[in-house]
C-alpha cells in the first residue's frame, strides 16, 4: 500500500510544529547555549510573512524546492489557521486509515529514515529525510525501529543530483556510508502496540542471526 499524499502530511506536520512561531522552543532553551542548527530553525519560524514569501520565492528560483517547501510551511499561525490544520490532520488520518482498511493492512514496514547516519552539520538541510517517522507522529500511530543490517560496499548511493542543495547533501551523506547500520520501521494502527511489538520481535529474530547485525539498536516508540 502506498502512503497517500505524504507531501500533504509533511505540510500539515511542519505547519503545526511551528504554529506558535517557536515560542515554546524559545522558552525551553531560555538561558542555554543554542546549537546553530536549532537557531536556524527558530529564525525561520519568526520570519514576517512578507520576508518568508521573499525567501521562499528566492529559494524556488534557485532550484531549492525542498528548502523552499520547508520555509513556506513554518511560522506563526492564527487560531483559525491552527484549527483548520488540526481538522486537516484528522481528515488525513481518516484517509490513511481508510487506505489501510481497503488494503487489508494492519502493520506497515518501511524505512525509519531516508538516509544512513548523518554527517555532523548536515541535519539542517535534511529535516525532511525524517518524513518516515514524522508521518506516524502526525497520525498518532505506534511505531518502532528494528536493526536490520549494515550498508554494504557498492550500495551506498545511486542518487543523481543537480543544483539542489538538499539532494547534494543527501548524496554526500550516502557516499562512504558502507558499514553504517540500517534498520526498518514498524508502524501500526492506533492502540495496537501489541501488533507492532510482535512484528518487531519477529523481524529482530530473523535479522539478528545474520552476519554484521548491529546489536542493541531496536527502539520502540509510543
Amino acid at each position: 500500500m502506498a502512503s497517500p499524499e505524504v507531501e500533504r502530511a509533511m505540510r500539515v506536520y511542519f505547519s503545526l510544529l511551528s504554529a506558535d512561531g517557536g515560542e515554546a522552543l524559545r522558552r525551553t532553551l531560555s538561558g542555554s547555549e543554542v546549537d546553530p542548527r536549532i537557531r536556524t530553525v527558530m529564525q525561520a519560524q519568526t520570519l514576517a510573512p512578507a520576508a518568508r514569501a521573499a525567501v521562499v520565492w528566492a529559494l524556488r528560483q534557485a532550484g531549492q524546492k525542498h528548502l523552499g517547501a520547508l520555509i513556506a510551511t513554518s511560522g506563526v499561525k492564527t487560531p483559525g489557521e491552527q484549527r483548520l490544520l488540526r481538522q486537516e490532520r484528522v481528515a488525513y488520518r481518516e484517509q490513511f486509515v481508510g487506505a489501510l482498511d481497503r488494503a487489508g493492512v494492519d502493520v506497515l514496514i518501511c524505512p525509519p529514515f531516508a538516509l544512513p547516519a548523518l554527517r555532523h552539520g548536515t541535519s539542517r538541510f535534511l529535516q525532511r529525510a525524517a518524513s518516515y517517522t514524522m508521518l506516524y507522529n502526525l497520525l498518532g500511530f505506534p511505531a518502532g525501529t528494528v536493526a536490520a543490517g549494515r550498508v554494504r560496499s557498492g550500495e551506498e548511493s545511486d542518487r543523481t543530483v543537480g543544483r539542489e542543495l538538499t539532494l547534494r547533501v543527501a548524496r554526500a551523506v550516502e557516499v562512504g556510508s558502507a558499514g553504517l547500520p540500517v534498520g526498518v520501521q514498524v508502524a501500526g494502527r492506533m492502540w495496537r502496540e501489541d501488533q507492532v511489538l510482535a512484528v518487531m520481535k519477529a523481524l529482530e529474530d530473523a535479522f539478528s542471526v545474520r552476519a554484521g547485525y548491529p546489536v542493541g539498536m531496536s527502539v520502540p516508540r509510543a
